[in-house]
């Protein structure tokens, strides 16, 4: 059985994907829309001029037709989906700390009469202060023998997932030179700004941080290491 963390955090994921779809095909229809009727629109006219959207109406700094068709490829590989690395990597960053609070409360030398012992406390905090989320999970099974065999194949994307967000939340999506040996999946030059494409992203970053949190979530209940977890 799935944590409520767990489906806390594939539903956020499920959802964000949902909206980034919606999102695309708003954007390919408004292209269509464009290029449809390119000959009959005035270039002097904002975007809001021809769609109706008075909530954009003066926060889009002159968006004309060819403004927005030069600039589409942009919107949807940076601006829709690549920003969604850090919501990805922040997702994941909750779910393991409440898979952990989890892990421990489902064990009585970990945790008792209603809050930790001093040995859950200790793994709590040595893992909560490790620097790196793979590193976190591996500290993890260190600290509490876990085998991880089945786990640990899949950190380095969820390394670069976490690479990739901090060079865009700090440094506006700018690759420098000691970022390339990290990536492995996206491979920018340096220099360069991030760009990740929706296929990219749907099938080869998220799914090794989902599938992690799905193998780590049946490490939570004693009882299921019992069955299959042999790895």
């Amino acid at each position: 059985m799935q944590s409520q963390s767990l489906k806390d955090f594939s539903k956020l994921w499920t959802n964000t994907c949902h909206t980034m779809w919606v999102e695309i095909l708003s954007l390919r229809g408004l292209e269509a829309n464009l290029k449809g009727n390119y000959a009959n629109i005035p270039k002097t006219y904002d975007l809001t001029d021809i769609i109706y959207a008075p909530e954009c109406r003066g926060r889009m700094r002159g968006i004309n037709k060819d403004v927005f068709l030069d600039d589409i490829e942009t919107y949807i590989q940076y601006n829709i989906t690549t920003v969604r690395v850090v919501l990805l990597s922040a997702a994941f960053e909750a779910y393991f700390l409440s898979f952990l609070e989890e892990y421990i409360q489902n064990r009585p030398r970990h945790f008792a009469s209603g809050s930790r012992t001093a040995l859950g406390n200790q793994i709590f905090g040595q893992i909560k202060s490790t620097r790196g989320i793979t590193e976190r999970i591996k500290k993890f099974a260190e600290l509490t023998n876990s085998k991880i065999a089945n786990i640990e194949s899949r950190l380095p994307v969820l390394g670069e997932v976490y690479q990739l967000r901090n060079i865009i939340a700090h440094r506006a999506g700018i690759c420098k030179s000691e970022d390339l040996n990290n990536l492995l999946i996206i491979t920018p030059n340096a220099g360069e700004r991030i760009s990740i494409s929706p296929e990219i992203l749907i099938t080869r970053l998220a799914p090794p941080c989902v599938e992690i949190a799905q193998l780590l979530d049946r490490k939570i209940n004693p009882e299921s290491l019992l069955i299959k977890d042999k790895k």
